[in-house]
């Protein structure tokens, strides 16, 4: 029987980037770099504004990518590279990361699973050398962003059908698999493996790790 792999699944916004998001802080990168104007900055409100009371929150500002409509693929990869270079460094938790390192190096596979932007989930995987990163995907039209996205938002239980898409579950032991997140709503993939860790969990998700015994980490 071939050995199953060990994941070790970990989300980025309030987690290995504490205390804000890789989406927010590209956001201003972008502004502050005068590379958004003011025409999709606008598209960008108004589509939250239409989006928020059918969607919801989380699923809004995820699914909302009216400010990078228009700009060619080719662009937005500079630019995510440039935002990796310059702003994420300093953002990442060095503590999470060394935990991240010693699992990799313990034979575990290293999965980033986020509901930013894909490709800043991947600029976030090249700088730690992970084995795989999931995250929105940008819908590409005639070669430049729509300001939609393409299939699911991971975000809540929609994290697990991710993972459900891009691993057999018979080729994973789940019971030595880890899971790294800072909310609540991560419960679905807290729930598929054996070492669930609570990284700087606000109060609901900081109960119900100490109540089930969970390992809770502050970075």
């Amino acid at each position: 029987m071939a050995t199953r792999i060990k994941l070790v699944l970990v989300d980025l916004d309030g987690t290995l980037i504490k205390g804000t998001s890789a989406e927010k802080t590209f956001l201003w990168f972008l502004i502050r770099r005068r590379y958004i104007r003011g025409l999709n900055i606008l598209r960008f409100v108004l589509r939250m504004f239409w989006l928020i009371p059918t969607r919801g929150w989380h699923h809004a500002k995820g699914e909302n990518k009216a400010y990078l409509q228009g700009v060619p693929l080719e662009q937005l990869q500079q630019w995510t590279r440039e935002y990796a270079e310059t702003v994420l460094p300093p953002l990442l938790s060095p503590l999470l990361c060394r935990r991240l390192l010693e699992l990799k190096e313990a034979g575990c596979t290293i999965v980033l699973l986020s509901g930013s932007l894909r490709l800043l989930v991947e600029q976030v995987q090249s700088s730690l050398q992970a084995n795989a990163a999931f995250g929105v995907p940008l819908q590409i039209q005639n070669g430049k962003a729509s300001g939609d996205i393409e299939g699911l938002f991971p975000f809540g239980k929609d994290k697990v059908k991710v993972l459900r898409q891009q691993y057999d579950s018979d080729q994973v032991d789940w019971r030595d698999s880890w899971a790294f997140a800072d909310r609540y709503q991560d419960l679905p993939v807290f729930n598929l493996v054996g070492h669930p860790v609570a990284v700087n969990p606000k109060q609901k998700l900081l109960a119900h790790a100490r109540n089930h015994g969970w390992e809770i980490l502050n970075t």
